[in-house]
This record gives C-alpha cells, sequence and structure tokens, in this order.
C-alpha cells in the first residue's frame, strides 16, 4: 500500500512497488539517494507506526534512518554498498532500533535488492525478517545443548568414578578370594602336618631320649672288656684268646666308631624334633598367652644371635620407627624375625645388606625386611607359603620358613606380603595389628627357627 506522502516523481517502476506491498515481511524501497519511496504495512508495524500516522508530516522525504536505524549502518551503509555493487547483499544478525526515539530494539535479517530503471540503478529495496524469536530459540537450544554436554561430562566422570570402584572392589575381591584359598590350602595342610607330626613325635622322642642311655651302657660295656683285659689272674692261653678275639672284632674301631653312631643318632634326633617343631607350629597346634612387647627390643635380640652371619661383606641395618609396644607372643615374633632376617642373608652372594625397619601405620605395626640378593622367579611367588617348598639345594632346609612365618602372622590377626625382582632382591612386608589378634584368635605355640629361603 503507498503512501501518498512518501517521496514523488521517482522513477521505481510501479510493478516493484506492487510486489513490496503484497510482500509478508517488512520491505521498504529507497531511491538513490536513500529517501524512502514506499513501504509496506508489516514495515509500518515494525517501524511502531499505527495505521493512520503519516511519519513524513512536517518533515518532508524521510531518509531510511529516520524510520528504522540498523546497527551496521554506523560503520556501513548497507543500501549505499548495494547500489553501488549493483547486486543483492544479505546482512544476518543485525541489531535494529525502532520506534519513538529508537527505543525499540530487536534482531533482524536484511536483505537488500539493488533496483534499475532505463539502463541504471534507480533505488532499492530492503527486506527484513525478525530473527529475535529465532535467536532466543537458538540461544534456548544452545543453553540446552550446554546443559546437555555438562550433564554428559557429569555421567561420564560418575561413570568413571563408579568403574574405577567396581574395579578396586574387584581386585579386593579377588585378592580375598585368593588370600582365603590360601589359607584354606594352609589350614588343611595345618592338619595333616599336625597329625604327621604327633606321630613322628612319639618315636623321635624314644630315639632322642635312649641315646643318652645308649651311650652309658657302651660305656659300661666297654669299661668291662677293659677290666677283664687288665685281670691278672687270666692265664696266658685265656688272654691270648681275649686278645684273639679283640683283634678280630677290631675292639678299638668298635669303641671309637661307637661314640660316633651315638652321637650321630643325638644330633640326628634333634634335626627331627625340629622339624617337628616347625610342623607344629603350621598345624596351630596349642596356645600361648600374649603379652605387650616392644618390637624394637625384639629385633636387637634377633639381631645380636644372629650377628655372625653379618661380619663379612653383607650388613645387617635396622631402623625403628615404632614406639608403641605390641600384644603378641614375643619368642613366635621373635622367631618370625629370625627366619626372615636369615632367609634375606642367604639369598645374597657377595656383597648386599639387609635392612629391617620397624614402623607403625594406623592401628597396625609393619616389619619389613629388604635384600638386594637374586630375587624369586615370578613363577615361584605363589608358592612361598608352601610347606616344604624352598629354592635352596637339595638337603639345605626343609621349606618350613616362610611357612611358619605366615601362620604366625595369621595367628597374630596380621597378613604378610613378598613382593621380588629377579636380580633386584626381596622385600617381606609384615603388618601386625598393635591390640593383637582378636581374643577368639588361637596362637601357634612356639616353633623352631627354621629359615628356608622361599
Amino acid at each position: 500500500m503507498d503512501d501518498p506522502r512518501q517521496a514523488e516523481g521517482t522513477e521505481i517502476p510501479e510493478l516493484v512497488r506492487t510486489a513490496v506491498s503484497a510482500l509478508p515481511d517488512p520491505a521498504v524501497i529507497l531511491d538513490a539517494e536513500l529517501k524512502v519511496v514506499h513501504f509496506n504495512q508489516a514495515y509500518r508495524r515494525m517501524a511502531g507506526l499505527n495505521a493512520l500516522e503519516d511519519p513524513a508530516k512536517g518533515r518532508g522525504a524521510l531518509l531510511c534512518t529516520d524510520l528504522l536505524e540498523l546497527e551496521i549502518c554506523r560503520t556501513t551503509c548497507a543500501a549505499r554498498a548495494c547500489i553501488r555493487q549493483g547486486r543483492s547483499l544479505s546482512f544476518h544478525e543485525v541489531r535494529c532500533a525502532a520506534g519513538p526515539e529508537k527505543a525499540s530494539t530487536f534482531n533482524v535479517q536484511v536483505t537488500c535488492f539493488p533496483v534499475a530503471s532505463g539502463g541504471g540503478p534507480v533505488g532499492m529495496v530492503e527486506i527484513y525478517r525478525d530473527t529475535t524469536a529465532e535467536r532466543h530459540v537458538q540461544e534456548r537450544f544452545q543453553r540446552l545443548l550446554d546443559l546437555q554436554r555438562h550433564a554428559n561430562l557429569e555421567l561420564d566422570r560418575l561413570v568413571h568414578e563408579r568403574t574405577a570402584e567396581l574395579r578396586q572392589s574387584l581386585e579386593e575381591l579377588q585378592k580375598t578370594r585368593e588370600q582365603l584359598v590360601q589359607a584354606e590350602k594352609l589350614r588343611s595342610l595345618g592338619e595333616l602336618v599336625a597329625g604327621i607330626a604327633h606321630e613322628i613325635n612319639n618315636p623321635v622322642n624314644f630315639i632322642y631320649g635312649n641315646t643318652p642311655f645308649l651311650k652309658e651302657h657302651f660305656a659300661a660295656l666297654f669299661g668291662l672288656l677293659d677290666l677283664v683285659g687288665e685281670l691278672k689272674s687270666l692265664s696266658s692261653t685265656d688272654r691270648g684268646r681275649f686278645e684273639a678275639a679283640a683283634e678280630a672284632a677290631d675292639l678299638a674301631f668298635i669303641r671309637n666308631d661307637a661314640e660316633k653312631l651315638i652321637r650321630t643318632f643325638h644330633v640326628a634326633a634333634e634335626r627331627i624334633a625340629h622339624i617337628v617343631r616347625g610342623l607344629r607350629t603350621i598345624g596351630r597346634v596349642g596356645g600361648v598367652e600374649m603379652e605387650a612387647t616392644d618390637l624394637g627390643e625384639c629385633l636387637s635380640a634377633t639381631a645380636a644371635i644372629l650377628a655372625p652371619l653379618f661380619k663379612e661383606e653383607v650388613r645387617l641395618e635396622q631402623k625403628v620407627e615404632l614406639g608403641e609396644t605390641v600384644r603378641c607372643n614375643p619368642s613366635q615374633i621373635g622367631q618370625l624375625m629370625t627366619n626372615l632376617i636369615k632367609n634375606a642373608r642367604e639369598a645374597i652372594c657377595g656383597p648386599g645388606a639387609v635392612d629391617v625397619s620397624l614402623s607403625r601405620q594406623d592401628t597396625h605395626a609393619l616389619l619389613v625386611v629388604v635384600d638386594n640378593g637374586a630375587g624369586i622367579p615370578p613363577e615361584m611367588l605363589p608358592r612361598v607359603f608352601d610347606p616344604f617348598f624352598t629354592t635352596k639345594p637339595v638337603g639345605v632346609g626343609q621349606g618350613l620358613g616362610l611357612a611358619i612365618c605366615y601362620s604366625i602372622a595369621k595367628a597374630h590377626g596380621g597378613t604378610i606380603e613378598v613382593d621380588s625382582t629377579v636380580g633386584k632382591g626381596t622385600r617381606v612386608t609384615v603388618k601386625l595389628p598393635l591390640e593383637g589378634p582378636p581374643a577368639s584368635a588361637e596362637v601357634a605355640a612356639p616353633a623352631a627357627t627354621d629359615s628356608d629361603r622361599r
């Protein structure tokens, strides 16, 4: 629809005016001097004009900026650029001000088309599209995307944390299962070896207890033979027969060898008794009372006993940082220390050191024994606590050392772990509760200080 007060005498074709009037979007026709020639009703509404208002009243010709002011016009005139270039131009997300004193602002998309007549540009058409609602939708959509992205990140974090927790729980479950299997295996072996120890103990006690009497009996017999040989009342014939019989039996050899045999029997019986005591500990036979013990003093006493093993190239280093006493059986803990330190010493060939430390970790005492010996192959680590398993040469040790240590640590409500690297050494960590095991726990009786290597 034409406004009767708009500029006259222009060369804008009537067809263009009719097309602009029919557009649903706001549109305005400008001449070459950027004066308003014509605009449609949608443009009137956008500019904040009522249906009967004459914007040019009292003002003459209107410029485009008198009705709508685009933010880009402050730096670049879109209309002039369109006319000068002779082609259409589009500007997106342009801030636009309209109404009295340009108080109403909103975002628009502006498309400029040059109008030619008689071979040259005579003006242009500007078409506006209000993008404020679209922008709000886009902003809301972007906020939703941001919220979704944040929610996804939070979900990823929660999943990662939960996965880590589940992985840790699985590892702990597997470790607990391994400990239960190990404990059950040792329990079964303990029952077996306890029975074997009991059966062996009776004949061993008989042999061990009677070797002193056998020694006395042999001494009396040889004394009687010596007395017979010294009798002067013997005839020369009888003496000759006696001396011939003694020489034929090699009485001098028998006298000397009998003493050696009896001594060997006694040593062998002691050795068997030593093994039996170790088996009894593994089988948890017998009980003992526990008391508040200074493990530092226990370590010092153990080190003094083992001092002869550390005279040459291998040093024994002690570090005590435990100020509290531990409720335990001192003799068994001393045996545990002896086995571990002796194991560590025997693992070292050449110069080296055995480091023993005592410290506190929460409600537990930590005993750590570290050596720089040969180390234990990975395939052997799962068996180091098995009774009779040893990496020592045949005939050296019985393979009860670490099995006894495991039994003692478990009986005290503690744990024992072995970490080893071939060529670098072994680290054994014993953790004992400061308050001792639960009242219902049964502690094995003291056993011999077997120190068999893993």
